[in-house]
């Protein structure tokens, strides 16, 4: 009887264990679909587009210069014909059919401003022809003026052309007068003081 009974008990707690295999297991199965519908829902993810076309942002760039101001100089270059001398001048005039053999000597000076001046006078006429010297020598060396003169009681207006040139401490001058009545030629020769 006993054999019998230890039996019994035997297959009632195997049966007992099938059972709770079967609920645990059951809880298993459940848990385990839950699980799959959690992850499921948390493998789900949102795309948000971005358009091509947003802008980047935009940088600024800055550049800052400096200038050096220009250095002038207040030094004067001395023109370089300035100075004084003398020369010669002749030619002659037609003035109401009668030739007038003209020419003497002269005393010129030059200032800083390349103005030219002086006096002139006539070997022919005698004496002091009465002169008034509008002349100026530019940086070439180029004089360009008028000379007004008087022979024989009658004032001439002249226009005169030539070049100065300097060597050292010398100068010289070379040109040639002209008016509605005559011609003629200049030259001489002087000493530079710039």
């Amino acid at each position: 009887m006993n054999g019998k009974k230890g039996k019994l008990i035997g297959y009632c707690l195997l049966v007992g264990l099938i059972a709770l295999l079967i609920a645990i297991m059951s809880g298993c199965s459940s848990k385990s679909s839950k699980t799959l519908t959690t992850t499921a829902i948390t493998t789900s993810t949102t795309t948000t587009l971005i358009p091509a076309s947003t802008p980047a942002p935009s940088t600024t760039t800055t550049r800052t210069t400096t200038s050096t101001p220009l250095l002038t100089s207040s030094v004067s270059t001395p023109f370089p014909y300035q100075g004084s001398g003398t020369g010669n001048w002749s030619g002659q005039i037609i003035y109401n059919n009668q030739t007038y053999a003209i020419g003497g000597t002269m005393v010129v000076a030059i200032d800083a401003n390349g103005v030219f001046t002086g006096s002139i006078s006539s070997d022919k006429t005698g004496g002091t022809v009465p002169t008034t010297i509008t002349a100026q020598v530019d940086p070439k060396g180029n004089l360009t003026g008028t000379v007004s003169f008087t022979v024989s009681g009658i004032t001439f207006e002249t226009t005169w052309q030539g070049i100065i040139t300097a060597s050292g401490n010398s100068l010289s001058m070379n040109g040639t007068w002209k008016s509605q009545y005559g011609t003629g030629s200049f030259s001489g020769t002087g000493t530079s003081s710039k």
